[in-house]
């Protein structure tokens, strides 16, 4: 019996491109994305006389917000029940900010938000940025009025922790930034507005200065690993470090306009979101900055990567705005190059087919949908050419990967394109 190989071979074209964002509606509510289509967003609605209160809810969502259901209300007082923030570590476990008339306290979900359970109170007049590290770790930072003061807090499911209370400097908008439980960063400010990044590796007992800025506003940090970070200000800044916040390089794009946000999904792969709706990707860590066109022209804010291709952010008038190309193509990749994976989905091994155009060095890399590196396949030299190379679905460590989605990123003089990957059981 004859058996016949067919091979399929699948081009990418170069009007493919990352960055086709998307207006995702959902005006004036604050949306928290956890995975590709998969948020939390909480709505606030004043009753009509002080008697009826106020109701707030919590809705989730399966990609177009639809399917999102009620998931907690409340109100029964003039001015009670408002959820100043949420923060989520994955699409169940979660913890959110209630404020019942002045009095705060901070709640656990472990059921994508149905219940939720008391963590901890803190006396804060106004939440300023609310941060989940793990399952049973989060931090608050907030401000107090009488003097104005700013406070930060741990908290545990046993209780809250103040870690300081200082009138002396205060607190930005966009603020806290941990890598583990012990680690962290927060932005702030003093009198004379001279801003501030502070780092702990003690879990917030003892900070440290670990940049300065006099001229332009500190607004968001962000930390993809324990040494690489990335910090943005005022007038299109943006800064690097690859020391842990010892020393700093600039690697701006090229915009005058603010930065209000910034996020990274690994250590090389990046975006930030500024003033008039303009927005820039990296994918090599800051020396290089392609813009997008965001579709907005508002102010641009609350950035967030949940995998290598995705990213969402808000505009000032609350929509939510997203990246909605799954399949990422660089500018320069020429309209014929080859990148094709079979099986797709895989259980075991998988061959990766794929053209050099141009003699000259070769990366191709697996990430997985954190941005975390998984496996570098090759990183050399490749003479111009269609090669394969066969993946045997092992990371680093050489043992098998879980089954999940997978990012084939393949770098080249022409270009860099990326491909989904499917593991199966």
């Amino acid at each position: 019996m004859k058996t016949k190989l067919i091979l399929i071979c699948i081009y990418l074209t170069s009007n493919v491109v990352f960055g086709q964002w998307v207006d995702l509606g959902v005006p004036g509510s604050r949306v928290h994305m956890i995975e590709n289509n998969i948020g939390y967003r909480v709505k606030h609605t004043s009753g009509p006389s002080p008697g009826s209160g106020t109701t707030y809810e919590i809705i989730s969502t399966q990609n177009d917000w639809h399917s999102g259901t009620i998931l907690s209300t409340g109100g029964y007082g003039y001015g009670c029940c408002h959820i100043g923030d949420m923060s989520f570590i994955n699409s169940s476990t979660g913890l959110r900010d209630h404020n019942d008339q002045g009095v705060h306290s901070f709640q656990r979900t472990t059921d994508n938000g149905v219940t939720w359970y008391s963590f901890a109170y803190g006396t804060i007049a106004s939440t300023i940025d609310l941060l989940m590290v793990n399952d049973s770790v989060g931090y608050v930072s907030g401000t107090y009025y009488t003097p104005y003061r700013s406070l930060l807090y741990k908290l545990t499911p046993s209780g809250s922790t103040q870690l300081f209370e200082w009138d002396s400097l205060l607190f930005n908008w966009s603020d806290l930034e941990f890598i583990d439980q012990d680690t962290g960063y927060i932005i702030m400010h003093d009198t004379a507005q001279v801003n501030y990044l502070l780092k702990t590796i003690d879990s917030g007992i003892n900070w440290n200065t670990v940049f300065t800025g006099s001229v332009n506003e500190l607004t968001s940090v962000c930390f993809p690993s324990g040494s690489i970070g990335y910090l943005s200000s005022t007038n299109g800044k943006v800064y690097k470090t690859n020391d842990g916040g010892v020393n700093w390089s600039d690697i701006s794009p090229s915009t005058q306009e603010d930065i209000n946000s910034i996020d990274f999904i690994n250590d090389t792969v990046g975006y930030v979101v500024c003033n008039a709706g303009e927005l820039y990707r990296t994918i090599d860590g800051g020396s290089t900055w392609d813009e997008e066109a965001s579709g907005s022209s508002a102010n641009l804010f609350r950035l967030k990567m949940v995998d290598i291709n995705t990213a969402y952010c808000s505009d000032a008038n609350g929509t939510l705005l997203k990246n909605n190309n799954v399949l990422s193509v660089g500018p320069n990749w020429n309209d014929q190059s080859l990148l094709v994976i079979y099986p797709n989905p895989f259980i075991g091994p998988v061959t990766i087919y794929y053209e050099v155009e141009t003699e000259g060095n070769v990366e191709l890399t697996i990430h997985d949908g954190q941005g975390r590196l998984v496996r570098t396949l090759i990183n050399g030299m490749k003479p111009s050419g269609i090669h394969s190379i066969e993946w045997d679905g092992t990371g680093m460590t050489r043992t098998s990967v879980p089954q999940g989605a997978y990012y084939l990123t393949l770098t080249t003089s022409s270009g860099v394109g990326v491909k989904k990957l499917i593991k199966t059981n």
